[in-house]
């Protein structure tokens, strides 16, 4: 016997029903109508067999219904019916659902769980690190303030020494109230880079004779400014004690000072601690000036017209060979009306201009010839104000000096 209500787990199956249809006088006049609900609702007649064959049911439930007629006569009126079933996937069953479902949600409050753990874990070694990353910071700091107080201490007490450098300084170079008492038509151009200067002018008398010089001792600032007292000393020697007026006796005698006073030798004579220097002597009655030079010229502006007169190749200073140099003396005859320069070489090395170039020494020569007859009052401001808007906004490059001295 078939069992009722069969229930078939999930699979595609292919099912054969037997059909058995009683006819004492002709048993294979017997046809079949039959009808598989949840397949087709259609009504198809099979003859000729017994059996009906259905392939690939899937999940689903199923009704068979068969009529049987025979020798072509009626349908029965009531069909003989079979139910059965294929169940579902498990997939697809809402207990399946809702088990995933809650693994989900467990899963994610897992991983949320997990993540806030890590988070709160990170946050704690963060702080952790901020906090030794804090403590080196604070010491860094202190160390770096206490650094920082003691530059600045140090700092100070060199610009103080510099300050007192530069004092001392002022108190042995000449003033200008002291050149004028000597040079009453005099002009000086001074401008220190620093607070101590390696550039400086002189100007000084013995008798009859006046004495005027421009300066440029090697470097700037301190190492300048020490060349520079040490020059001024030794040309005060060479006049005040000595009584040199020639130009290049005083040079001589300058050069030799500071090379005994440096200790230089023949092989340290390359390193040219010494000075660049316009020196002249203008004798008064006899309207002649004398001039010797290292390096530095003299300029003598006469009715327009440029004199130059070129100074000797060396510093003072230095050996150059097994001998120690001597300078040349020149004598030039002057008139009422010249008017004399000497210079350092600070002026026409400033960088400034739109090209940021030098100055050069061709347009201090056009500046000097535009200026030399205005007034020498005039002469410093048309300096001061030629110097500032080449400048404009680059650094000063070395000390600067010019002197000029106007022939009476």
């Amino acid at each position: 016997p078939m069992k009722t209500d069969l229930r078939l787990p999930y699979a595609k199956y292919d099912i054969t029903f037997n059909l058995a249809g009683i006819s004492l006088r002709d048993p294979n006049s017997i046809r079949y109508q039959y009808q598989l609900k949840g397949a087709s609702d259609a009504w198809r007649i099979q003859e000729g067999k017994d059996e009906l064959s259905f392939t690939g049911l899937s999940q689903g439930n199923y009704e068979l219904n068969v009529l049987a007629s025979k020798n072509g006569g009626d349908w029965t009126t009531e069909p003989v019916s079979y139910k059965f079933s294929v169940a579902q996937p498990f997939w697809q069953t809402w207990w399946f659902w809702a088990i995933s479902i809650l693994g989900v949600v467990a899963g994610v409050l897992l991983f949320v769980r997990y993540r806030t753990y890590r988070l709160l874990k990170d946050k704690e070694e963060l702080e952790q690190i901020v906090q030794e990353r804090t403590v080196e910071i604070n010491e860094q700091k202190t160390e770096i303030e206490k650094s920082r107080d003691e530059i600045a201490m140090y700092a100070k007490d060199i610009t103080d020494s510099i300050k007192y450098a530069k004092r001392i300084q002022n108190a042995i170079f000449p003033v200008q109230e002291e050149i004028q008492k000597v040079f009453p038509e005099c002009m000086v151009f001074f401008k220190s880079k620093d607070l101590v200067s390696g550039d400086f002018y002189f100007a000084d008398e013995l008798g009859d004779k006046k004495i005027f010089a421009a300066i440029d001792c090697t470097g700037h600032g301190v190492p300048g400014g020490f060349i520079s007292i040490v020059a001024n000393n030794l040309l005060q020697q060479a006049i005040r004690q000595n009584g040199l007026t020639k130009p290049s006796e005083i040079l001589d005698y300058a050069s030799t000072g500071i090379t005994n006073t440096l200790h230089q030798t023949d092989e340290e004579s390359n390193v040219k601690d010494g000075m660049d220097i316009a020196l002249c002597t203008w004798h008064q009655k006899e309207n002649l000036v004398e001039f010797a030079g290292a390096y530095n010229p003299l300029y003598i502006f006469r009715d327009g017209e440029l004199m130059e007169i070129k100074g000797d190749r060396f510093p003072a200073g230095t050996f150059i060979g097994e001998h120690v140099n001597r300078f040349t003396n020149h004598e030039i005859k002057v008139q009422s009306g010249d008017m004399l320069y000497v210079f350092s070489d600070g002026f026409a090395d400033q960088f400034g201009g739109p090209n940021g170039k030098k100055f050069m020494i061709r347009r201090f020569k056009k500046l000097l010839e535009d200026i030399h007859q205005k007034p020498l009052k005039d002469q410093h401001q048309l300096l001061s104000t030629a110097y500032k808007n080449w400048k404009g906004n680059f650094e000063q490059v070395d000390d600067i000096v010019i002197m000029g001295v106007k022939i009476p």
